[in-house]
């Protein structure tokens, strides 16, 4: 995985992924992983309250002022 992560993610050259140190590597790869989990959530939050929202509009009758 190592190379080809950092080239698509985020741009590096080899130069770049080369002189990050494992410990940097680690760091990055973790931040990268908690913004995709954190990115999951919001998705899955938006996608249940849109569904929520809409049972909610069907079963309310149309209120005309």
């Amino acid at each position: 995985m190592g190379f080809a992560f950092f080239a698509v993610n985020f741009g590096y050259s080899i130069s770049d992924y080369e002189q990050l140190t494992p410990r940097q590597r680690t760091f990055i790869y973790k931040a990268y992983e908690n913004k995709m989990i954190a990115d999951t959530a919001n998705i899955y939050n938006a996608v249940f309250t849109a569904y929520y929202l809409s049972l909610i509009h069907i079963s309310e009758p149309t209120r005309r002022t």
